[in-house]
């Protein structure tokens, strides 16, 4: 999950923050790694939710256009956490929230992540999961800058 950030093609270079020689994806690293430069699982644990975000707002860039500073400005120092996604069930953003603690040792493991995504659709996704599933089937993605920035603003559930 670290490291998915990295592999990806970013549309600006300004996603990114240079420490130590080397870039990182500011806006899906957990604060304990953008402080001190500490990296753990639990790290990666952060990176998930920030993914998992990703995900339930289809595709919408975490933290919109703030710039890498005002991040680590909001998260690190003001505890600021993402909004729930539109149309994301309670249960998942309580997971997302959870991957967010700022005291990494409180944030789930992967095993218990994996053990808590287990339960039935109804469970996770609430019982309107189905009408969820044909919303983002009927989607159709962007292909270049002006087509995401378009597509980003008419999102809906």
């Amino acid at each position: 999950i670290a490291d998915f950030g990295l592999s990806r093609h970013f549309l600006s270079e300004e996603q990114y923050y240079l420490s130590n020689g080397g870039r990182i994806p500011v806006k899906w690293t957990a604060p304990e790694a953008l402080q001190f430069n500490k990296y753990s699982s639990k790290s990666d644990v952060w990176s998930y939710g920030i993914v998992l975000w990703e995900i339930w707002s289809i595709g919408i860039p975490p933290y919109g256009n703030w710039c890498n500073d005002k991040v680590i400005k909001e998260v690190c120092e003001n505890n600021y956490r993402l909004p729930a996604p539109s149309g994301v069930p309670n249960y998942i953003y309580k997971l997302m929230l959870d991957c967010w603690n700022f005291d990494k040792n409180k944030r789930p493991s992967f095993s218990q992540i994996k053990f808590s995504l287990r339960k039935d659709d109804d469970q996770i996704l609430g019982k309107n999961h189905s009408a969820i599933v044909e919303r983002v089937r009927s989607l159709t993605f962007p292909s270049n800058k002006q087509e995401v920035d378009s597509f980003e603003n008419n999102i809906s559930f």
